[in-house]
């Protein structure tokens, strides 16, 4: 940068801590009304001057350990940093040690950071076709199935963990009274009281599902209060109707199935147990007719092989299989 601009950072640094004199200031009047430019350059630093400055009021903080965390990274810290630091030696407000922990504030020459740490983190993670086991900010952990979507984000400010989701994910959660771990999709919500609990929220679907495998979760919307779910509960939100309905007793006792590999089953359907196989293995289960759709079947599997699973449930239910390429199909007149 040229002396000129350096100059010019210098006396606008002056008009920002009101310490400039009157001739200063008509001199930056006049270099602002010369270029466009000029007026936007003076805008922005004056805005991060500005949020610095309100951060500083709002923060308890020991400035000695600032000074001496960022003493040696500040050379080239452009602009801004010489608008700070042209009075260190007469400004009580804007000394060098105060200068520093603005310092800290400043990824780039038109980015603010919050003080030390970034007090917001926004993350996104995409699974895509594969099924993702992805380890949280805040040391939970979220199992993705296949093309789903989750954005987390931590406020250390306003002590909340909030996660955005666009499919379905099993969430192990570290539980803490003082930070809150809310799940929304598209204004419905899931807090955690507990630990564990599945949450299948299929964009351009009417319903959102909750199952409670450990602990507790309240399961709301923006306008109805919802419900309290406890262990082995499940759920189901119905967007159109705006209603949650409860299931006690569910079905499917095995949430985390699609990628654990293991199903608990007791007196569902056919049509419960096929979908949940489908969201587990990349085989296709398919049902023939769908008069067999209604079949109860109570049964486990623990990891079997897909091509296993289909004949204990074939020979249960006394149905037809057939296994063509990746299709397993399931046939029959009817459920002995």
């Amino acid at each position: 940068m040229n002396t000129e601009h350096e100059n010019i950072d210098d006396l606008i640094g002056k008009v920002l801590s009101h310490e400039a004199t009157a001739m200063e200031q008509l001199t930056l009047n006049e270099w602002l009304r010369s270029d466009p430019a000029n007026h936007k350059y003076f805008d922005d630093l004056k805005s991060i001057f500005e949020s610095a400055s309100t951060r500083l009021a709002d923060f308890d903080f020991d400035t000695d350990a600032a000074w001496n965390k960022v003493s040696g990274r500040i050379s080239n810290q452009g602009s801004l940093r010489r608008i700070i630091q042209f009075n260190s030696k007469k400004s009580s407000t804007f000394n060098w040690k105060v200068a520093a922990v603005i310092t800290t504030l400043i990824g780039t020459a038109t980015t603010l950071f919050l003080l030390f740490n970034n007090l917001k983190q926004e993350f996104v993670f995409e699974s895509q076709d594969q099924i993702l086991k992805q380890e949280l900010a805040d040391g939970s952990y979220a199992v993705l199935n296949r093309n789903t979507s989750l954005t987390f984000e931590v406020d250390k400010n306003n002590k909340e963990r909030h996660a955005e989701l666009s499919g379905e994910a099993f969430f192990e959660v570290i539980h803490n009274v003082q930070s809150e771990f809310v799940i929304e999709s598209n204004g419905v919500f899931i807090r955690d009281i507990g630990t564990a609990f599945n949450v299948k929220a299929l964009a351009g679907s009417d319903s959102v599902e909750v199952f409670v495998k450990e602990g507790e979760v309240e399961f709301y919307s923006n306008s109805n209060e919802g419900l309290h779910l406890t262990e082995g509960q499940s759920a189901l939100y119905i967007r159109t109707q705006d209603t949650f309905v409860k299931n006690e007793s569910p079905e499917n006792l095995s949430p985390d199935a699609f990628f654990s590999k293991k199903f608990k089953f007791r007196n569902a359907t056919l049509r419960q147990v096929v979908n949940s196989l489908n969201d587990a293995f990349k085989r296709k289960f398919i049902i023939a007719d769908e008069v067999l759709s209604t079949c109860r079947i109570t049964v486990s599997f623990d990891e079997e092989d897909p091509e296993l699973i289909a004949q204990i449930i074939s020979e249960t239910l006394g149905l037809d299989l057939n296994i063509m390429g990746d299709r397993i199909i399931f046939s029959g007149i009817g459920c002995e």
